[in-house]
């Protein structure tokens, strides 16, 4: 959403459903991917960075347990840009309320579900179907 926010012309919200990475087509480019996979497997992020376009950025806020490969000649040939965190920058948290209260980031996509601490069972069930990035489950604690 926040690249959205900023200019970009289209989304593909990926999340961290491995399976929606591995059945991008080979061949097709994206100008920026931003991931948040993580786990053992480092394939499905190594084929992210494949998919980033010329002049392209590839940002990953997520480690995976073993090692990530990158072949730096596409990397230097493609002049694509890598940037990792644990998160974002400081200055990007600030502006998020600015970009809220403007409308120009709209939170209304969003779906929160939310559970009682008694159903954590259903929120589990929930999370482990992994419906869509934009969908978050939460655990009341009291009412």
């Amino acid at each position: 959403m926040v690249a959205l926010a900023i200019g970009a012309r289209r989304v593909h919200a990926l999340g961290r459903r491995v399976i929606a990475v591995t059945a991008m087509p080979e061949g097709s480019a994206v100008d920026i991917t931003f991931t948040s996979i993580e786990g053992t497997d480092p394939a499905p992020v190594e084929a992210l960075l494949r998919h980033v376009r010329s002049n392209g950025s590839f940002v990953s806020v997520a480690v995976t347990e073993r090692v990530v490969a990158v072949d730096l000649r596409l990397v230097v040939y493609s002049d694509v840009t890598i940037r990792v965190s644990l998160w974002f920058e400081r200055q990007d948290i600030a502006a998020l309320p600015a970009m809220i209260a403007s409308g120009v980031l709209d939170l209304s996509v969003v779906c929160v579900q939310d559970f009682a601490l008694d159903d954590v069972a259903d929120a589990l069930q929930v999370v482990a179907a992994r419906p869509s990035a934009l969908e978050q489950v939460v655990l009341r604690c009291s009412d």
